[in-house]
């Protein structure tokens, strides 16, 4: 396995080097989806409970640090179901690394200490994409969230860590202490916990937390365990590909996420993208759509009945299907403050059915892709 060190060196020079036109580019357009996904958060069931959650620090006399601000608003960018996404690793690094950048940059300003200038935050948040991306793939994230481990909750501390290091311009040392420290502070989270109302976002901005404060305390001279990587991978009980740390350092990974134009769960999203362009074609003309998706998340988005909460109605393909098919607004909107559910709904609902297939099985995870084949009353096939 790459020794920690190793991978730090890498990581900061990786974070030196110049920043081109389209690079510089894609960091604005990563930061400017996922502050979208901020604003939108805070209007969620979610968000507002994250934000009654910091309300009550001001009551009971607490004052708000830096790190409970980065903490609220990586949960409320997780909210919303618009955040980008790294299929290779199945994290969603913007709603974690643009958050922690933008709110060191607007604590130092605020301090007037060491303004941190475009340039610093644009590498850093470079370099938190790196992190979060290569060591999700390292540990196979892609598979492990069907596992129960969520890829981004347990990746989130080391990658803001490695973008407050960035920021900072620490050395190689004080960077490899940094990741080190952050990777300590790994701890599972029950599946069942995630579950429950805004904990899971709640969980991922204080892991995030956690990887601000591993940086600071490696400035402030505390130092990691050498073989973070291997006490980190048997926490969560993974094998590390030491190639997806070590590889292909020429392209930054930040250029490799992917982007949603609806609200929807990353796995659904290939399957109803691909039914609204059979839509068309004459509706009524439709007697079943079946739907070919990889074996790893095909239960996943096979939900036939109506969703009972926001992020639910979000994941199955099948009401996300009947919101497009019958033209309801709800499907563009990622507050969803009602779930409509009618005749012609369940009608549409009644008509899918959601199969593994080998081929994309194979595909997977470098593609989720899907197929969707929409049978006729004639019984000639549409397929896309």
């Amino acid at each position: 396995m790459m020794p920690l060190a190793s991978f730090a060196e890498r990581l900061c020079a990786a974070s030196s080097r110049p920043l081109d036109g389209s690079l510089v580019e894609t960091v604005r357009q990563r930061m400017f989806d996922t502050l979208g996904a901020t604003a939108i958060g805070f209007a969620t069931a979610e968000g507002q409970m994250l934000a009654g959650l910091d309300a009550g620090l001001d009551i009971s006399g607490a004052k708000q640090s830096t790190t409970d601000r980065c903490r609220l608003l990586v949960g409320v960018t997780r909210s919303t179901e618009v955040d980008d996404i790294d299929i290779g690793s199945c994290t969603t690094v913007g709603s974690v690394i643009v958050p922690v950048a933008l709110t060191l940059a607007a604590a130092s300003e605020a301090k007037g200490r060491d303004t941190i200038d475009a340039q610093r935050i644009t590498a850093g948040i470079v370099t938190g994409y790196e992190a979060m991306i290569r060591l999700g793939r390292a540990i196979d994230g892609a598979a492990l969230i069907y596992r129960g481990i969520w890829p981004t909750y347990v990746t989130a501390a080391f990658a803001s860590a490695a973008t407050i290091a960035s920021v900072l311009q620490f050395d190689t040392r004080r960077c490899a202490s940094a990741l080190g420290l952050a990777l300590s502070r790994i701890a599972l989270v029950s599946r069942s916990a995630l579950a429950q109302p805004a904990y899971r976002q709640f969980a991922l901005g204080a892991a995030a937390a956690d990887g601000w404060m591993a940086a600071l305390a490696a400035r402030a001279g505390f130092t990691e365990d050498p073989e973070s990587f291997e006490t980190f991978a048997n926490a969560i009980d993974v094998r590390v590909n030491a190639d997806a740390l070590t590889t292909n350092w020429e392209q930054p990974r930040i250029t490799d996420v992917d982007t949603k134009c609806f609200p929807s769960s990353r796995q659904a999203l290939a399957s109803v993208e691909a039914f609204t362009k059979l839509l068309p074609q004459n509706l009524g003309d439709i007697a079943s759509i079946e739907v070919y998706v990889p074996a790893p998340y095909r239960d996943m988005v096979d939900q036939p009945r109506p969703p009972d909460t926001r992020i639910a109605s979000m994941i199955g393909v099948q009401y996300q299907m009947a919101l497009a098919a019958v033209g309801s607004p709800v499907f563009f909107d990622a507050l969803r403050a009602a779930l409509p559910f009618d005749r012609e709904i369940e009608a549409w609902m009644a008509k899918i059915h959601v199969h593994a297939d080998a081929e994309l099985s194979a595909q997977f995870p470098a593609i989720w892709g899907s197929r969707v084949d929409a049978r006729l009353a004639t019984g000639k096939i549409s397929s896309v």
